[in-house]
């Protein structure tokens, strides 16, 4: 069985004992963790992606993936051999950008980060103007907790990452792309409340809220904190638009960022009340290393998703 690999002159070797397509094949696999959804992403049949996995475990002589009927886990050394390797195939993609810049043709794998609860239809178009205008450039978008997402772009796991702003922007290229207002959302089944609801009042009501992982929950209970308050929801759910149907079908009420509940809206029935607290406001942001340059397609993408997400808050 081979050791877990330490330092950098056995990284590289085991590196160029490998193909280069067994590796782009297992972060293709480990990103999606499903053998379906990779082969389609690389525009292969499954069976070569399954064998190419089996070759390259037996080259390690360690098992880096579970199979089960939902599709694959990553084992211990597969989150290792990610963590590796991915810096690594980063730089040989631009490398190769770089040599066919030339072309006008962009080219490579870009990967951002995104919290669930930034402007879904952003997302979308972007995707779809992208893919249109760069056909050649593969992505992968990754939803996570603001703490997850700020970590893995800070280890050059991912390009970029929108998120709630963060405790510390050190080390990073910030871009504020979102400054909205807090909302108290309830559904058709709650009773009405007055034209502008007071922070104090909200003791009184079922509420439903993020988790304390949730950047967002982190930052109303700071906010409470300084008011000398204390708030316990009846029901704690981190999926934003998740959350958002939960009361517009129930009894509960909620504070929900602007962007969210407009996108809410589109499928549910919310009422809508201002807060007597202007302070709470929610940025949103985007963040890229200040070390580590885009490449070229993802500098492009970022651009691209940025000017959407701004202006489709301009439009609301």
């Amino acid at each position: 069985m081979l050791p877990i690999i330490k330092d950098d002159i056995n990284i590289f070797k085991w590196f160029i004992s490998m193909e280069l397509r067994q590796i782009q094949y297992f972060v293709a696999l480990y990103e999606e963790r499903s053998v379906t959804r990779a082969a389609r992403r690389l525009n292969i049949v499954q069976p070569a992606l399954s064998m190419q996995m089996s070759k390259l475990e037996a080259s390690w002589g360690q098992q880096l993936f579970i199979r089960n009927a939902r599709g694959v886990t990553p084992t211990p050394v597969g989150d290792q051999m990610y963590k590796l390797f991915l810096p690594i195939l980063a730089s040989i993609y631009k490398a190769k950008e770089q040599l066919t810049h030339h072309s006008g043709v962009l080219t490579g794998h870009v990967r951002i980060g995104m919290i669930k609860s930034v402007t879904q239809n952003a997302l979308v178009t972007t995707v779809l103007e992208f893919q249109r205008q760069h056909p050649l450039v593969t992505l992968a978008i990754h939803e996570g907790l603001t703490e997850f997402l700020v970590q893995s772009t800070a280890a050059g796991l991912l390009d970029a990452v929108v998120t709630n702003i963060p405790k510390s922007s050190a080390g990073f290229e910030m871009d504020v792309l979102l400054d909205e207002p807090l909302l108290l959302v309830v559904g058709a089944n709650h009773h009405r409340l007055p034209s502008i609801v007071s922070i104090e009042s909200l003791a009184r009501l079922n509420l439903a809220m993020p988790t304390k992982n949730h950047c967002l929950r982190r930052l109303i209970d700071q906010w409470l904190r300084d008011m000398g308050l204390d708030l316990v929801p009846a029901i704690e759910i981190d999926a934003m638009i998740a959350l958002g149907g939960v009361v517009a079908g129930g009894t509960y009420a909620a504070l929900m960022p602007e962007s969210v509940v407009n996108y809410v809206n589109r499928n549910h029935s919310l009422t809508v009340y201002p807060l007597d607290a202007p302070m709470f406001r929610r940025e949103i942001v985007c963040l890229t290393s200040a070390t580590r340059p885009l490449s070229d397609s993802a500098k492009t993408f970022v651009n691209l998703l940025k000017k959407n997400i701004k202006g489709q808050t301009h439009e609301a």
